[in-house]
């Protein structure tokens, strides 16, 4: 249980939030259409709510894609420098060591 606290708090904290964006905006709705001496129906506003709603989380999740996508690319540019860069490093050390092993080899 320890081990998912952090994602049990998020998911907690996206269902109070969710909570409160329906709860404020149903009384936003009831609010207006009193001003226009009309009746809100729930049936009418849960229909925008999910709506509105699933439209903004696909904002985000597009916004996260395209996050997570330039961050994989740009680690795996980065990755693949070091790795080229270690790789030469690599050669230089066999090399010296090749030299001191053949050296040590002439004097025996």
């Amino acid at each position: 249980m320890a081990r998912y606290r952090a994602a049990i708090l998020m998911a907690g904290f996206a269902i109070l939030c969710l909570v409160i964006h329906f709860y404020s905006g149903w009384k936003a709705d009831i609010n207006e259409a009193a001003m226009h001496g009309q009746s809100a129906t729930f049936g009418d506003y849960f229909i925008e709510w999910i709506r509105d709603t699933f439209e903004n989380l696909q904002s985000e999740f597009w916004q996260l894609a395209v996050q997570f996508a330039l961050l994989a690319g740009f680690f795996e540019f980065m990755r693949v420098k070091a790795y080229e860069e270690d790789e030469e490093d690599m050669k230089q050390r066999l090399t010296r060591i090749e030299a001191k092993l053949d050296a040590q080899s002439g004097e025996r």
